[in-house]
């Protein structure tokens, strides 16, 4: 097993429409979009956690369950402002929709690494400080529905 860190592999791309969801973006699609691997200094959420329902009955003393759902968690990036450019506040409106593509492992053609995040930018935020830390932002999403994980990296074109 080769084992490796995502900074310096892991890819992410913000992505304004995806065809197919589940066959995954297409090259043009990527080229497309925007690669935004660069921005995030700190990346939270991108996780689903599985809810069960108790179903006792009187055949045993254990009391069984089965699967009921799932909870996607609200995401956010935390990203580094841009003293000349306000690319990440014109990416990022309020309300806007799109993808977060997240290739796992770099940009491998045929990979089946590639998760796609639906999401809505629910909030942009300045954040603050009197101290030397490097100025950053935190835009916060809702992924409205279920994202879509292991899809093939396409060919490039």
């Amino acid at each position: 097993m080769s084992r490796f860190i995502r900074r310096g592999i892991t890819k992410i791309y913000f992505l304004p429409a995806i065809a197919n969801l589940e066959t995954g973006p297409t090259r043009e699609e990527i080229t497309a979009g925007k690669d935004i691997t660069c921005w995030p200094s700190e990346i939270s959420g991108f996780t689903i956690s599985a809810e069960s329902v108790e179903v006792p009955d009187l055949c045993s003393t254990k009391t069984k369950k089965i699967p009921a759902g799932e909870t996607i968690d609200d995401i956010s990036l935390t990203m580094y402002e841009d003293a000349e450019k306000e690319e990440i506040e014109e990416t990022f409106t309020r309300g806007a929709k799109g993808f977060i593509y997240i290739m796992n492992k770099g940009d491998k053609p045929t990979s089946k690494s590639g998760d796609i995040w639906p999401v809505e930018v629910s909030s942009i935020s300045h954040n603050y400080s009197v101290g030397s830390d490097p100025a950053t932002l935190t835009v916060n999403f809702t992924v409205p529905e279920s994202p879509v994980f292991g899809t093939a990296i396409p060919v490039a074109a």
